[in-house]
């Protein structure tokens, strides 16, 4: 596995070419026969060098679910006697085209306004030296130096070192530590920029897009600090916070950078959809839990907290009394889509599933439809009612706070902090019934 990155790239809109170098940095007396990595498929290497001397690699294209294509251009390469920890050089580039699926993978492309893209399990824009699996390793250390037309800004995340022009082009510095491999986006715009402490708002230049971009820094800034007062201590190492616009589809949450797509931010107030949605996305660091992948625990984790966890805060910002119609609307919709047949507007909506049955592939196909996105929800609202605020206040800031959660350390923090309700837990999570004394009013 790689120990640290370093990359420079650019990404020129006249040519939609995006070009890159990096160099990985390989742990001490790291011999191997070969080696292999990934990157999109469209992205071909021109050359792999360890200290100096190329190797003579092998490109072919391979099935690769964890990139938008499903595909990836698979680079092995011989090294036998070669020592790796003089650091593998890769230099690449190519096109990043728009996918032909509507949906959130349709905002992955270069074109003439930029480029935009999403770190591993959506796009390979750096080699990855992972197998295809769905789930959300650690990345080492990784510092991008991102060059673009001088007008342009481009933002990874982590800590950022800001914006300079360096022989006539936009140059954007970033270092990345602590965060995901998936966490690791990449956008570059002809940005505006709205300043707020600790918060740095990227927009669209035209009046609508500015004007929204500074209600949102304000909205960002008291979301933020409610979170923090009631959900993880500290959800990054990097306090301040990048809000960017993104093309249609473009609702992300990557570290301490967080997208809206377009059509949602020019929207934005305090009583808009899109208020709701960038209080969605600003809340996964929070909430979020250290779950692994194949544990049951995890979709609920990654969707069904997140999903609930940013009602409180904002129905509290609107004056407290959105919360109880929200969970009505969402226990009601819930009754209707338990029943045979019932479908919604993308078609018949999949079979109910307990929470903690769900796999890492069926985030996808439950989140924003059906159980993540209601029956997780009114488990959460189940706890905070029995519970009272205070008691539940604390609980969720335990399980936050872990440093690894799985199923059966949040049965456990269950029955410490309410074990009359374990029981109840057991059926919330490992069954579908939903008996009348779950139920809202």
């Amino acid at each position: 596995m790689p120990a640290g990155y370093e990359i420079d790239a650019s990404y020129d809109p006249t040519s939609l070419t995006f070009k890159a170098r990096s160099r990985v940095s390989i742990a001490p007396r790291t011999v191997v026969d070969s080696f292999a990595f990934d990157l999109h498929s469209e992205l071909q290497v021109t050359s792999v060098k360890v200290g100096g001397t190329e190797l003579d690699c092998k490109q072919e294209t391979v099935f690769y679910p964890a990139n938008y294509s499903m595909t990836a251009n698979e680079v092995t390469c011989p090294s036998r006697g070669v020592d790796l920890s003089r650091g593998i050089e890769i230099a690449y580039e190519g096109m990043i085209n728009r996918s032909v699926v509507r949906g959130m993978s349709e905002y992955y492309r270069g074109d003439s306004t930029g480029l935009y893209m999403r770190g591993w399990a959506s796009v390979l824009w750096m080699p990855i030296f992972l197998k295809d699996a769905m789930s959300f390793p650690p990345a080492p250390r990784v510092h991008a130096v991102l060059r673009a037309p001088k007008d342009f800004t481009s933002i990874m995340a982590g800590s950022y070192a800001g914006h300079r022009i360096e022989g006539g082009q936009g140059v954007d510095e970033w270092t990345a530590e602590g965060l995901a491999y998936y966490d690791l986006q990449y956008a570059t715009h002809a940005y505006a920029r709205v300043e707020a402490p600790h918060i740095t708002v990227f927009s669209f230049s035209d009046a609508a897009s500015l004007k929204s971009a500074r209600a949102i820094a304000g909205f960002t800034g008291e979301v933020l600090a409610r979170y923090g007062q009631l959900y993880r201590n500290s959800p990054s190492s990097d306090r301040s916070t990048y809000i960017i616009e993104l093309p249609e589809y473009g609702d992300i949450a990557s570290g301490n950078v967080f997208g809206v797509q377009e059509k949602r931010w020019r929207e934005f107030s305090l009583g808009s959809k899109s208020a709701v949605t960038l209080a969605h996305e600003l809340v996964h660091p929070f909430v979020q839990m250290r779950t692994p992948a194949g544990d049951p625990l995890y979709a609920l984790s990654i969707e069904g907290a997140p999903s609930y966890f940013m009602i409180p805060v904002v129905a509290e910002l609107r004056g407290g009394h959105d919360y109880d119609d929200r969970l009505d609307d969402v226990q009601k919709k819930y009754l209707e889509r338990r029943k045979a047949g019932a479908k919604d507007e993308d078609g018949p909506l999949p079979p109910e599933k307990p929470l903690f049955a769900m796999t890492v592939s069926d985030v996808g196909i439950y989140k924003d439809r059906f159980v993540l996105a209601d029956r997780a929800l009114l488990f959460w609202d189940y706890m905070r009612r029995r519970m009272g605020a205070a008691r539940f206040d604390a609980w969720v800031k335990d399980i936050t706070n872990a440093q690894r959660m799985t199923a059966s350390d949040f049965y456990a923090s269950i029955l410490r902090h309410a074990p009359r309700l374990l029981p109840d837990a057991h059926v919330w999570l490992d069954t579908s019934e939903y008996p009348e004394r779950f139920r809202r009013g």
